[in-house]
């Protein structure tokens, strides 16, 4: 049995000249995508769930914000930077 490994390309922070390669772009984008997305939602009637400071959290178009549960523990993930740049 042979088991493969594929390792992910790291991108040195000073050779980056795609912005689809850079972080702040990336991050504007996803930010841009992520209040359109929300704005579409609540104009349709629909409600947004998100995590903030460990608790799930529902909210609807007028406003109301309700708790859905506190999570047992904070997730921890890793910066994008972290695991595809050379600094």
């Amino acid at each position: 049995m042979t088991i493969r490994t594929h390792q992910i390309p790291r991108i040195p922070a000073r050779s980056r000249k795609d912005p689809l390669t850079d972080m702040s772009t990336l991050a504007a984008i996803g930010r841009a995508a992520t209040k359109q997305a929300r704005k579409k939602a609540f104009a349709n009637g629909a409600s947004v769930t998100f995590v903030d400071d460990g608790v799930m959290y529902r909210k609807y178009p007028d406003g109301k914000k309700e708790v859905i549960k506190e999570l047992d523990t904070k997730a921890e993930f890793p910066r994008i930077e972290d695991d595809l740049c050379l600094d």
